[in-house]
């Protein structure tokens, strides 16, 4: 009974989140350390895009960021923004054209500023009409953390998962 009730309680607090115009809610996916913004009702429902994937993963110095979209029709470009504390953003590629066609489109750009810290990217998405949207937010570690693997949960029960490891 007492589950019902705490299982009951957060569907509450996150009905009553999603009700006020603005809110915004993250969601953590543990299995790869990103964090996923879900918009309310600020969102543009009649967005240009869909974004199908995104990844961002340390390659030697660089860091490489890969994305791929559905139906970017009036999608005048993009570009990929970096934080160190999800609060600041700044632009480190620009002007990426869009494809502007319909079906799936895969993209790929390399960040060539090394930071060893902690860094997080999302990608900004800019229609014809001069709206926008962002991507997810994907996490890369610190360089200091590249060498480990990180297993979970700990003790393992039948199933585990990895982190910070290359997806490729």
């Amino acid at each position: 009974m007492k589950k019902t009730y705490i299982l009951l309680a957060s569907c509450i607090c996150i009905c009553l989140l999603l009700s006020f115009p603005g809110s915004r809610l993250w969601a953590q996916n543990n299995s790869d350390d990103t964090y996923d913004r879900i918009d309310t009702a600020d969102s543009n429902p009649t967005s240009p895009l869909s974004w199908i994937n995104v990844v961002a993963y340390r390659q030697n110095r660089f860091v490489k960021i890969d994305w791929t979209t559905a139906t970017d029709v009036n999608v005048k470009g993009f570009e990929i923004e970096r934080s160190l504390n999800g609060n600041d953003w700044s632009a480190v590629v620009t002007d990426i054209p869009a494809f502007i066609r319909p079906g799936i489109s895969s993209y790929e750009q390399i960040d060539t500023a090394f930071n060893p810290k902690r860094l997080i990217y999302r990608i900004r998405q800019e229609g014809f009409d001069g709206s926008y949207t962002y991507s997810p937010v994907r996490i890369v570690s610190a360089v200091s953390a590249m060498d480990k693997i990180i297993i979970h949960p700990v003790p393992v029960n039948n199933n585990f998962r990895t982190g910070n490891v290359n997806p490729r």
